[in-house]
């Protein structure tokens, strides 16, 4: 589950919302690096309650248990992320190198960290 996030996308997890975290203007050449990153961790990203809803509610009882069996989460990890707002993105397909080699800087991984709550996987 290294390439798995786990996030709570609450209203100011937008891509405006991080050009103002960050202190960037949009069209500038740091808000397309902040452009990057969020679409390299954000975009695209499922509402795990949602999902849930629309396709397994038949087939698991509740909404924990959805995410015991199909995201193989502790019980634990289940309690700290279960919300109406969760969100998983899969990172085993992003084409993105670029991106990876900024993360590696602790600074910049810390802050984005920061701004996306702290939910993110190192397993």
């Amino acid at each position: 589950m290294s390439n798995d996030i786990f996030f709570k996308k609450t209203p100011r997890m937008t891509l405006i919302g991080a050009c103002r975290f960050f202190g960037v203007k949009r069209k500038s050449y740091a808000g397309t690096i902040v452009e990057r990153i969020y679409d390299y961790y954000c975009r695209g990203a499922n509402n795990l309650h949602l999902e849930y809803f629309l396709y397994y509610r038949k087939e698991f009882p509740d909404f924990e248990s959805f995410l015991e069996k199909k995201y193989n989460l502790f019980p634990d990890e289940i309690e700290n992320k279960k919300s109406f707002l969760l969100c998983h993105k899969s990172l085993d397909f992003e084409a993105d190198g670029h991106v990876t080699d900024l993360l590696e800087d602790e600074a910049i991984r810390g802050t984005f960290r920061k701004y996306m709550g702290e939910h993110i996987d190192d397993n």
